[in-house]
């Protein structure tokens, strides 16, 4: 079952379209400057190694000037974000490739100081808890030689409440995203016909098959659960197309 609510989720990878509705940056406006401030754990099995990483980003009413995020227990180490996919009211650190690590991020608060282009300066932060998800379990990936489908099927992650079925090339580029499906899912079917394709597949290309499983933070609401991810677990699969 296909869940409308959260198809904005920026999954992955991370297509940006996570934005507050309007931007604007007339002097004369009174709106409050307003900002959410997340973080959230990525895990991925990397050659059968747990790997992590913490993906940041900042969301505002507001352009935004600069975004900075504190380490908790750093000693006041922080990270910079910067304009997402050229979105001025969206500004994230995504992890690539060579940020993860076989060290487990520091769970606490994360505090960010969030600056409009007018000066204003919005300041919270948001909570990363220790919990995290075990990596999902795919049983098996089957390509269909007659309908052109990619089955997939998984064993129920623990914690999971939704998952997201994703193909990418070797070099991490995203080549098909599906929606988001209910936690309790255990298939997934990759279809020609699918809405989801950024690439056309090539027949006897190697490709990464990715099973996404999702969490959310206890306190987001139905209306919101996009803005408030609590952890992202990664399992990976090669699979060939039309082999």
């Amino acid at each position: 079952m296909q869940l409308p609510i959260r198809l904005k989720l920026p999954i992955l990878f991370f297509l940006g379209v996570l934005i507050f509705p309007s931007c604007n940056e007339d002097p004369k406006e009174t709106k409050e400057f307003q900002a959410i401030p997340e973080v959230f754990l990525i895990q991925k099995e990397i050659n059968d190694t747990v790997k992590y990483a913490l993906a940041f980003y900042a969301y505002s009413n507001y352009a935004i000037a600069s975004a900075e995020v504190i380490i908790p227990d750093g000693d006041g180490i922080s990270a910079s974000l910067e304009s997402f996919q050229n979105t001025q009211t969206t500004f994230a650190r995504v992890p690539n490739k060579n940020d993860f690590s076989l060290t487990e991020p520091e769970s606490g608060q994360y505090y960010f100081t969030i600056q409009n282009t007018l000066g204003g300066i919005f300041e919270d932060y948001d909570y990363l808890p220790a919990n995290y998800m075990t990596i999902p379990e795919i049983t098996s990936v089957v390509y269909n030689d007659v309908s052109k489908t990619i089955k997939v099927d998984w064993l129920q992650t623990i914690g999971s409440e939704g998952y997201i079925v994703n193909m990418v090339t070797y070099n991490g580029d995203i080549l098909y995203q599906g929606y988001e499906i209910n936690g309790d899912s255990t298939s997934y079917t990759i279809k020609t016909s699918d809405t989801g394709w950024k690439q056309t597949p090539y027949s006897g290309t190697d490709y990464i098959l990715e099973l996404n499983a999702i969490s959310y933070e206890d306190n987001s609401d139905m209306t919101e659960y996009y803005y408030h991810i609590n952890a992202l677990s990664v399992a990976q699969e090669p699979v060939t197309w039309n082999p």
